[in-house]
């Protein structure tokens, strides 16, 4: 059996995970910059997917350091921008530290945690049981396509269905086969639009807004069906005809893509997805586009820790030398060295031990300038005023930029 198949690799986790000794899942997730508040520290080690007993001992001690006190809504606030509010949620409620060592409950507002946690499994179960539904009539229809990101990276590093938040489900297609992708969408209910602002019906996207993106980017404007919940609006399904930023080869690069696709099931649905170091690239690139870019940053999605979670809880365990020369290899074939060692390195900074020294050294470019950059895919790069750490439990950044995105809102 291939050693790097999405079920033996997921195998492999489970062991880790039983004998946490010679895996990953204490590695790659411990250590806190000390200089953050109590409440971004908290936030840190909360969002780990598997919490160890270390990293439960620590979140009592700080939420039991009677130095000061807990500001809840700035924590709370910290999550939610970060996108990790269902798995903080979550890991309060499995460990218990609602309640001081004493038993004594200590937490206001205690159930708005668990809310959330619970309000997601069933949201997310919906998205994925939607997902089954479309991707039945895509493959019916002989398209390549290959799923992508949130339903994958739910499977592989979460412990629950409702401990990651998905918004829109995103596919790779050959651009060949975009036509039938569209029909199989159509034929499920979907529009090309947006939801209005009643969230009552979906209308088309102005004429100004479909001419940039069909001239400028790579994806397809969304398609979007009401879902009609109280727990969700829309389904919203983004088709993308390639994982870089760059046109260059893009056809032939979706075609190798797509290739190397495998058939596997992630969260109770059967589809294709991206080969291991296929998937991880495209997180790569996808959290770098996104913490860089003026659109992102406008509408407050740029840096999110949600996004170096799913990197962190997606990379091969250290001692695996061959899977991390195999992914220096794909940086280099995507001429995206740049872009990947801001990914790993940011994702070293927050879960130390997570990426090997040396891969770090054969990635890292001579600049390290544009890792504390914005702007420069619209042309004008302009340096952050306030160093990495601070920036992603910053609540003010959209305010901090000093150019405007060019790319019309959706």
């Amino acid at each position: 059996m291939d050693e790097n198949t999405p079920t033996t690799v997921r195998r492999r986790a489970r062991e880790d995970l039983r004998d946490p000794g010679r895996g990953k899942s204490v590695k790659n997730f411990t250590g806190a910059p000390e200089e953050l508040s109590r409440e971004a520290r908290l936030v840190l080690y909360l969002s780990r997917p598997r919490m160890t007993a270390q990293d439960v001992q620590v979140c009592r001690d700080l939420l039991e350091n009677e130095t000061a006190e807990t500001d809840w809504g700035r924590l709370v606030d910290f999550a939610g921008r970060n996108k990790i509010l269902p798995l903080v949620g979550f890991n309060l409620s499995r460990h218990q530290l609602f309640h001081k060592q004493d038993g004594t409950l200590d937490m206001p507002y205690h159930y708005l945690f668990t809310s959330v946690y619970l309000t997601h499994r069933a949201r997310n179960r919906a998205l994925v049981d939607e997902l089954g539904r479309v991707l039945s009539r895509i493959e019916s229809s002989g398209s390549r396509y290959a799923v992508r990101k949130g339903p994958v990276v739910l499977h592989d590093v979460y412990p629950d269905l409702g401990t990651r938040r998905m918004t829109d489900l995103d596919l790779l297609v050959h651009s060949d086969d975009l036509e039938a992708v569209r029909a199989a969408l159509l034929a499920c209910g979907y529009r090309q639009g947006r939801v209005s602002s009643d969230g009552k019906k979906v209308e088309p996207f102005a004429r100004r807004t479909q001419i940039f993106w069909r001239m400028n980017l790579n994806n397809e404007l969304p398609y979007i069906r009401l879902a009609e919940r109280d727990d969700l609006t829309a389904f919203t399904f983004d088709l993308c005809k390639d994982i870089g930023n760059r046109e260059a080869n893009g056809t032939s690069r979706t075609e190798a893509l797509l290739e190397r696709a495998t058939s596997d099931e992630f969260c109770g649905v059967t589809g294709r997805r991206l080969a291991w170091d296929d998937h991880l690239m495209d997180l790569c690139l996808h959290l770098f586009k996104e913490a860089t870019t003026l659109y992102y940053i406008e509408n407050q999605a740029d840096l999110q820790l949600q996004k170096f979670v799913d990197i962190a809880g997606s990379l091969p365990r250290r001692s695996e030398t061959e899977r991390w020369e195999r992914l220096v290899a794909r940086a280099e074939e995507f001429e995206a060295k740049a872009e990947v060692y801001f990914a790993l390195s940011y994702t070293e900074v927050l879960f130390p031990s997570t990426v090997p020294a040396g891969t770090l050294d054969r990635l890292r470019p001579q600049n390290l300038e544009y890792l504390d950059q914005y702007g420069a895919s619209d042309g004008t790069p302009v340096a952050w005023n306030r160093p990495f750490v601070q920036r992603l439990f910053s609540t003010g950044r959209r305010s901090e930029v000093s150019v405007r995105s060019k790319v019309p809102r959706t």
